[in-house]
Order: C-alpha cells, then sequence, then structure tokens
C-alpha cells in the first residue's frame, strides 16, 4: 500500500474535510509531522517520499482518533502557549491562544509596578502554564502554580 507523503496528506485533508474538522489541510499535515518526529518545515523535503504500509495504517489511526472528536493536541501530546511547548493529555486542559493575552497584561502589570509585585500566584488554572510562562518571561519575580 506504500502512498507518497503527497498523496497519504491528501487522503488526510479529504478524511477530515469530510468529518467536519476544523483545519483539515493543517491538521492532516501536523498529525503527519507527529508521526514521523519532523517540524512542517522538513515536510515539503521529503513530499515524494514512499511511506510503508505501517506508517500509513498509524497515520490513518492517529486521522480516525482526530475525525472522532480528539483534539489535535491531545492526539499529538503537546500545545505551544507562550513559544514554550507544554505536554497535554485528557487530564489537563489546553492552553489557549486567548489566555496569552492574559499572560502579557500580567506582565504590563508586573512592569509598570516597578518592582511592587514581586509574587503572582497561579491557582487552579489547568496544565501551569500561565505559571511557567510568567516564570520564564520575567526575572526576580516569585509565581506559585
Amino acid at each position: 500500500m506504500g502512498l507518497p507523503v503527497r498523496e497519504i496528506l491528501k487522503l488526510g485533508e479529504r478524511r477530515l474535510t469530510d468529518s467536519a474538522c476544523g483545519n483539515p489541510k493543517t491538521d492532516s499535515e501536523l498529525l503527519y509531522c507527529h508521526l514521523m518526529n519532523i517540524d512542517r518545515g522538513h515536510l515539503f523535503m521529503h513530499w515524494s517520499d514512499e511511506l510503508s504500509d505501517e506508517c500509513c495504517n498509524t497515520y490513518f489511526g492517529l486521522l480516525d482518533s482526530r475525525t472522532s472528536g480528539a483534539p489535535l493536541q491531545y492526539i499529538t501530546g503537546k500545545q505551544s502557549f507562550m513559544g514554550i511547548d507544554f505536554a497535554v493529555d485528557e487530564n489537563v486542559l489546553i492552553p489557549r491562544q486567548e489566555t496569552e493575552m492574559l499572560v502579557e497584561a500580567v506582565l504590563e502589570t508586573v512592569k509598570a509596578s516597578k518592582g511592587k509585585i514581586k509574587r503572582v500566584l497561579d491557582l487552579c488554572t489547568g496544565s501551569g502554564a500561565i505559571a511557567v510562562s510568567l516564570a520564564a518571561l520575567t526575572r526576580g519575580l516569585h509565581v506559585t502554580a
């Protein structure tokens, strides 16, 4: 059954489109990149590589998970937030891009305080992405999750 990368991605995109997934082309590519442990930049350098039957079957299994409603982040096990990759699974909320605005607002408030704000508490907000991001992006601020 070995298929070239470009063909399996087209099949994946079609399958995701048929099941009304939000970003079928992107999701198809990201699932393949996850499977092959490559970043998207390397994807097109291997456009005509032929995949083994085993890789094709594994890829189709990932597609099945996605078409049945599993979030892409739970399938890949990661989500980027504030430029940091976080491990996620069904036991944790997926950090959202909208929450990055909250972190940016906190960073601005801390900066505007000119050292008066020394501690931030992130309590029961999910993956810890807020606290980890604040700690990574500030110096001298004590962040507790």
